[in-house]
C-alpha cells in the first residue's frame, strides 16, 4: 500500500497512568489523504481505525498473524520483496517533542527515550473489517 511507504507522520504516545495501556495517535502529513471526513452512524461498522499492541516475540506474532485468513499485510515495498517485521528508523532527541516539559528540557532523558523508540520492531496488517493493526516489540535492555 502506497500510504505505508514514504510518509511524514506526527505521532503522539501517552502511557496511561495506573494501567498498562499506551495510547498512540497518528496524523499523516504526507502523502495527503481525503480532506473530507466520513461521518459514520453509531450502528455502522466503523469506529477505531488503528490499534497497536505490544508483544514479547514479534517474529512469532508475525508468523501467526500472516498465516491467518482474511488479513492483508501492509506491504511497503514495490520491488516485490516479501513483507517482514520492520525496525523503526533511528530517532534522535530533536526528532520529537515531549509534552512533559521537565523531560523535554532534559537532554539525557530525551536521548534515553530516543534510543528506546529506535529499538522498536513492528509490522502492520488490516483485518477483514478494515481496521489497521500494529504489533510492536521493544528491544529489552540487558
Amino acid at each position: 500500500m502506497k500510504e505505508a511507504g514514504e510518509s511524514e507522520v506526527s505521532v503522539g504516545i501517552m502511557d496511561v497512568p495506573g494501567t498498562r495501556l499506551v495510547l498512540v495517535l497518528m496524523r499523516y502529513h504526507y502523502p495527503e489523504g481525503r480532506k473530507t471526513p466520513i461521518i459514520f452512524k453509531a450502528n455502522d461498522m466503523s469506529g477505531a481505525r488503528f490499534v497497536s499492541l505490544e508483544t514479547e516475540n514479534i517474529e512469532e506474532a508475525f508468523a501467526y498473524i500472516s498465516a491467518q485468513p482474511d488479513i492483508t499485510l501492509i506491504h511497503t515495498d514495490d520491488d516485490g520483496h516479501e513483507y517482514k517485521v520492520a525496525q523503526l528508523s533511528i530517532t534522535r532527541p530533536f526528532d520529537f517533542l515531549c509534552f512533559d516539559w521537565e523531560m523535554e528540557g532534559n537532554f539525557d532523558k530525551k536521548q534515553e527515550e530516543a534510543e528506546r523508540i529506535s529499538s522498536r520492531k513492528f509490522f502492520h496488517f488490516i483485518d477483514k473489517y478494515g481496521l489497521q493493526w500494529e504489533f510492536m516489540q521493544e528491544k529489552k535492555q540487558l
